[in-house]
């Protein structure tokens, strides 16, 4: 057991402690798994963040995700500095209260190793800081009012300036001011400063005056005064009052900045902003009105594509007809990816494009997948695409990377007639051979016709095709470098480039990517994320090379997302679908159906509606999926979504609409959001990989020896069994979990009670049944012998010698939530067409018997 003074080492202060204008405590990280806790808080915490400390050392998160999104990444580095390197802890940052207010404090701990010795002899290593929190919101605020009052002073030796008395007379005018407004000193002074501005500021002009020599301090506010020559300047005047040698009040001096430029910018920048919002609008408009009937005429397309076999042999539609059938679908696929091409690009343009970065292999996750894909969709039959080079391993957006890949590989498939296209990677070293500024460069090389000199100024602008001879929108290579810019790397044509074969010069496009900047811990990731996620996860990076072996047919943790095209999801889900579309539903319907085989969907057409079915009648559903736009009735779906967060409903909520409304629905509450129309079922079922868990009403089992093990094990369960968690009230509602502590008693439940989950320790305590003697009689005796099995120990799995009885193995201490619910869902994958063989020949064994 891990030494308590090594922990708690204030309780021996608790004399002096109350008394301390600070937070003291203690914060243990797991070298590991990087799950975090408080062991220790002292009571100041509910004075400075309004949060009892006795619910900090219950819930880690409830104080870790005040900390301000903005301060995320640099709090995360800092903690992985101070135990990777085991210095003191010294860092500044902004934390929210309960109370709505955010306020600055800083932190300092010393960090120390702690070794606890498990019950069942193993042995996890934490990091453990102890240390002390100051709010230094009012030092921050003096420093601040400080630095301006430095700013004014320093200002007001180097820029024009005029002073006047206390009647409205100028006394003073620099030349600075001189060069500006075209008039010297001599014509001014002694003149009223108003008669040099226009009519409609001279009230203004003059109120500012007597405001600043009444009530002192600082004002400030733009004029338009009248050059000599004749043209409107526009000053940034900061009016201070000056005194004589008595300390009488004598005039007032201006402070000013020449904005003349800027006001004409900002004009133009108006009229832009007009023209940009008038694109934005259509184009949001053409994605509302054109994808809700897109998305119905691709279901229908699929729906005759997954029957075509039987259509075609009932006589219905012969062979021709099916191309025709197949050409409608792949029109329908390009039309949807242009709406999105120009969406995504309105985001760049905003600034609001959201990057998701993962640990990902070039070849396999980006270039191996595009090129069969494109491979598909080209279906010219004519130029093969080669990928070639090296394996290289970097974190990067998977969706945005294969984005810009397609864009670019269906440039060279449109242009290229013979010859060959070429997808490459390769790794650019930096200064003296050394892993520092390492770039990785992806090329996409084709025979094609190239590109003129004329188009190279404008090859990434807006609206620009490269050549008139094959039909384009223009924005694929504008939407590439924006993207690839927001990655922090670089899009170019190589302008040295020929294919080597005579008449056909080709086109070379090279995307660089600095590796550094891709694979930092938590960079473009944590600032997204909550602290206590953002902590946890970069550890967890940090130790990617520390992976328990176990057999290959029994993952701990599979990152692999394949997943095939007529996969669906077992178990007896219960989906409502929110949408005023009675034909979209009924299409969402099908889809569901497909999808999960077992379960039970609903549907209403309005949000109020929806609400009532959740609040009203009790009804808990696993996914909820909520279209944007209802006309039957007042709310739409971003309303929907936080009234049913409001009531802590936690289901999946997935937002659908044909407009881009994801900022709208992730920030009321969603899990995640597609544009209509629904991507294909794979993708789909990657977002519910994601998040969902397995169906509420599960039956678990708990079989270890250690009571306290069990206490925590139920807890994670209960979260994991919560696709959003609330609270715990509700989290409990969605499983039945039970227990026990020794071999017997859990065979006796598994042979007289349906179980869906069993976990089970593998040494439980002196007795002579094991965890893999559970297993074995579950899988013989039990009343579901398809149950999911994990293997939950600290000990080597390798001994069991029985790894077909488990389903998973989750170590000790437990992964972290997220992990352990992505891979009991993984495990309810199956394919449909096994699923009707099993029910042919009556082996339906998920389902439980009435």
């Amino acid at each position: 057991m891990m030494d308590d003074v090594a922990i708690h080492p204030y309780r021996d202060l608790s004399c002096i402690v109350p008394f301390l204008p600070a937070v003291v405590y203690t914060y243990a990280v797991n070298n590991e798994t990087g799950a975090s806790s408080f062991p220790y808080v002292s009571d100041y915490a509910e004075k400075m963040f309004h949060i009892p400390a006795k619910d900090i050392e219950a819930d880690e998160e409830t104080v870790m995700n005040l900390i301000h999104t903005d301060d995320v990444e640099n709090y995360t580095k800092s903690v992985l500095d101070s135990m990777q390197n085991l210095t003191p802890w010294d860092h500044q940052m902004r934390m929210h209260t309960k109370s709505g207010s955010f306020i600055h404090v800083y932190g300092k701990s010393v960090p120390h190793t702690v070794e606890e010795i498990n019950a069942d002899g193993t042995v996890t290593k934490l990091t453990v800081w102890h240390g002390v929190i100051i709010d230094i919101t009012d030092k921050k605020k003096n420093e601040d009012a400080a630095k301006a009052s430095l700013k004014d002073l320093l200002e007001s030796t180097v820029e024009p300036l005029f002073a006047v008395d206390c009647d409205g007379f100028l006394t003073e005018w620099n030349d600075p001011m001189a060069e500006i407004t075209g008039y010297d000193r001599e014509s001014v002074v002694n003149k009223t400063f108003t008669s040099f501005v226009t009519e409609n500021q001279k009230h203004a002009v003059a109120s500012m005056f007597s405001k600043s020599i009444g009530a002192g301090g600082t004002h400030s506010h733009d004029i338009r005064l009248l050059s000599k020559d004749g043209h409107d300047v526009y000053i940034h005047v900061t009016y201070k009052r000056w005194k004589d040698v008595n300390g009488t009040v004598v005039g007032v001096y201006g402070s000013c900045q020449d904005v003349t430029m800027l006001k004409e910018a900002e004009k133009e920048k108006n009229v832009a902003l007009k023209l940009a919002d008038a694109e934005k609008s259509l184009t949001e408009w053409l994605s509302h009105e054109i994808r809700n009937p897109l998305s119905v005429a691709m279901e229908a397309a699929q729906v005759l594509k997954d029957k075509q076999d039987t259509v075609i042999s009932t006589g219905l539609v012969d062979e021709e007809g099916a191309s025709y059938l197949d050409m409608i679908s792949r029109s329908i696929v390009y039309v949807v990816e242009l709406l999105t091409n120009m969406l995504d690009l309105n985001k760049c343009v905003e600034g609001k494009i959201i990057l998701r970065p993962r640990l990902c292999s070039i070849q396999e996750d980006i270039l191996i997948p595009t090129q069969q894909m494109m491979g598909v969709w080209s279906h010219t039959g004519r130029i093969p695409v080669h990928v070639l080079g090296d394996e290289v391993q970097v974190y990067a957006d998977t969706l945005r990377l294969k984005q810009v890949i397609t864009n670019l590989l269906s440039n060279a498939i449109k242009y290229t007639t013979v010859g060959f296209i070429n997808l490459s990677v390769e790794i650019k070293k930096g200064e003296n051979e050394t892993h520092m500024n390492e770039s990785v460069i992806i090329t996409v090389s084709d025979s094609g016709s190239g590109v003129s000199k004329l188009e190279y100024d404008n090859l990434f602008s807006k609206w620009e095709q490269l050549g008139s001879s094959v039909n384009g929108a223009g924005i694929g290579l504008c939407l590439c470098r924006m993207l690839v810019m927001a990655m922090g790397g670089e899009i170019d044509l190589n302008l040295e480039y020929f294919s080597g074969i005579e008449g056909h010069p080709g086109a070379q496009f090279m995307v660089t990517l600095p590796i550094n900047s891709l694979t930092s811990e938590g960079k473009r990731t944590t600032s997204t994320n909550k602290a206590f996620d953002a902590v946890s996860d970069a550890v967890v990076r940090h130790n990617g090379s520390k992976v328990v072996e176990v057999p290959a047919n029994m993952p701990i943790l599979n990152t692999n997302t394949g997943i095939p095209y007529d996969a669906c999801i077992r178990g007896s889900y219960r989906i409502l679908i929110v949408d005023d579309d009675q034909l979209g539903r009924k299409l969402f319907r099908r889809r569901f159906s497909r999808i999960f085989p077992d379960g039970c969907t609903d549907e209403v057409e309005s949000g109020e509606e929806a609400i009532e079915k959740v609040t009203k009648e009790g009804i808990v559903y696993d996914a909820i999926f909520m279209d944007h736009f209802m006309a039957v009735k007042k709310m739409n779906g971003a309303e929907t979504i936080r009234e049913l967060r409001k009531h802590n409903v936690d289901s999946l909520i997935i937002g659908v609409s044909g407009n881009s409304k994801d900022n709208e629905h992730v920030s009321a509450g969603a899990n995640s959001f597609f544009q209509k129309p629904l991507p294909p079922d794979d993708i789909l079922m990657h977002a519910f990989l994601a998040r969902l868990p397995p169906p509420n009403g599960w039956n678990v089992l708990i079989v270890d020896d250690v009571k306290v093990n069990i206490h925590f094990l139920s807890r994670k369960l209960q979260k994991v069994s919560s696709a959003h968690f609330t609270t715990m009230d509700m989290a409990q509602k969605h499983w039945l979990i039970s227990s026990c502590t020794t071999g017997q008693e859990a065979m006796d439940l598994i042979q007289n009670q349906h179980f869906d989950l069993l976990v089970l320790d593998q040494n439980i305590g002196d007795d002579t049944i094991r965890g893999i003697d559970i297993a074995k009689f579950a899988r013989e005796c039990g009343v579901n012998k398809k149950s999911i099995i994990v293997l939950n120990s600290g000990s080597d799995f390798k001994q069991t010698q029985a790894s077909e009885l488990f389903d998973l193995y989750w170590p000790k201490p437990l992964p972290s939530v997220e992990q352990m619910r992505r891979t009991l869902c993984r495990k309810l994958i199956q394919s449909r067409a096994s699923i009707i063989e099993k029910k042919r020949r009556g082996e339906d064994s998920n389902r439980k018997d009435p």
